[in-house]
């Protein structure tokens, strides 16, 4: 995927960067810039700040793009963070304290600022005796655990009971849910996932569904660049208790082998471990389940 590659050249890693901005462009950057999707243009305000920290030599045409990508999230940005403020304290004033995942819980603590992360809606995770409480809150109703709502801004959000929408059910008990930290988006008082518990959502979320755009990329890559003290124990335990080891497994792989991103290599081969121990688990259950109904 081309635009994969303009994800990894997202990051700051130096000259795999350079090299990955190069072969992206490739040999017409007027062309590449001009056949660039969806999902490759929420990247070129993060781009921008990629290519004056790997000292990256774009063309003129893509200079000139990413240039004006980051004016415009210069202002959109600052706009997405207020719509987020009135959402989380009329969420607040409704005794909801969601847990935030997504771009919206990372803008300020991973990247910097708004202005720098692209976020095109506010993802916020509900109890379930919560989510009625949620969507009057917001002037909604909701179907099924989950609802969407619009703020006057525009600005969407997306309101929900499982963490992961695309599997067919949720991770098991002490799952990635439980591992919080307080934290602040907007100004406002919040819960967010800790650091090992956002890499495994980031790179099991995109394994669990269509690849909507391709944040998990440079989401991934930078929790891990940026906290070089992660903690990868945790994040293995917790890998393997919510039972997405599987899903995230590609993803990580991928981050490693061609992003650049150092993820330790015994991380890789436990983790493949835990997915092959998770799908087996998951295939024997049924026989189990069986198996116990026979001798009632």
């Amino acid at each position: 995927m081309p635009e994969f590659v303009l994800a990894v050249a997202a990051l700051p890693t130096g000259a795999h960067a350079r090299a990955a901005l190069t072969a992206w462009e490739g040999a017409d950057g007027r062309r590449a810039v001009a056949t660039l999707g969806p999902a490759g243009r929420e990247l070129l305000a993060t781009l921008h700040a990629a290519i004056e920290a790997n000292q990256a030599v774009p063309s003129a045409q893509l200079r000139t793009t990413v240039r004006a990508a980051r004016l415009l999230e210069g202002v959109r940005g600052p706009a997405a963070r207020d719509a987020c403020q009135e959402v989380l304290e009329a969420l607040a004033q409704a005794g909801v304290r969601p847990l935030i995942v997504g771009g919206c819980a990372l803008a300020e603590r991973l990247y910097g600022g708004w202005a720098e992360r692209h976020c095109g809606r506010l993802e916020l995770i509900v109890s379930d005796d919560e989510v009625e409480r949620a969507a009057r809150a917001l002037g909604t109703q909701a179907l099924h655990g989950r609802f969407e709502a619009v703020h006057p801004s525009g600005f969407p959000v997306d309101v929900r009971t499982r963490l992961f929408p695309s599997m067919h059910r949720n991770p098991r008990p002490g799952d990635i849910r439980d591992h919080r930290i307080d934290g602040r988006v907007a100004g406002v008082p919040v819960v967010v996932l800790d650091d090992p518990a956002a890499l495994l959502h980031s790179c099991a979320g995109a394994g669990l569904g269509p690849d909507r755009d391709l944040w998990w990329v440079v989401d991934g890559g930078l929790l891990v660049l940026r906290r070089p003290d992660l903690d990868w124990e945790r994040f293995l335990a917790i890998a393997d208790r919510s039972g997405v080891a599987l899903a995230a497994l590609p993803r990580l792989r991928r981050l490693a082998e061609d992003a650049a991103v150092p993820i330790p290599v015994d991380v890789l081969a436990t983790l493949k471990r835990a997915a092959r121990s998770g799908a087996i688990r998951r295939l024997l259950a049924p026989r189990r389940r069986l198996r116990s109904l026979m001798r009632r």
